[in-house]
């Protein structure tokens, strides 16, 4: 799986979300990194919209989002949980800071991802 497949950019989106929502607001600021994100990796345009819509799966039950993302791991391609995230860093700053919760999620779908190392 990776950034050229729907459910790639459904995951990249997600877990793009999930840190943006993680400081409790996802603002027109991140959701405008979130969007040029995906079209520079995933090489197609989403609308706002499919944001706040991955924004409200990921808030609305975080431990099945976590477990989906656990689930997926051994088809994410290398090249691809690096692409994650670095972004999810990237996205994370769009707002001007990062939070100590914001930088805990992260390091959160670090260890939910899987290392390049487990290829």
């Amino acid at each position: 799986m990776n950034a050229g497949d729907e459910l790639g950019k459904a995951i990249l989106c997600e877990c793009l979300a999930s840190v943006s929502v993680s400081d409790g607001e996802l603002d027109a600021r991140e959701i405008a990194s979130i969007l040029q994100t995906i079209e520079q990796i995933c090489g197609v345009q989403i609308k706002a919209d499919a944001v706040v819509a991955a924004a409200a799966i990921v808030e609305e039950d975080p431990s099945h989002f976590i477990e989906k993302l656990s689930n997926q791991r051994g088809q994410l391609e290398g090249e691809f949980r690096i692409q994650i995230l670095k972004t999810c860093i990237l996205v994370s700053r769009a707002d001007g800071f990062v939070t100590d919760h914001e930088r805990d999620h992260v390091i959160c779908l670090l260890y939910t991802s899987p290392s390049p190392r487990d290829s």
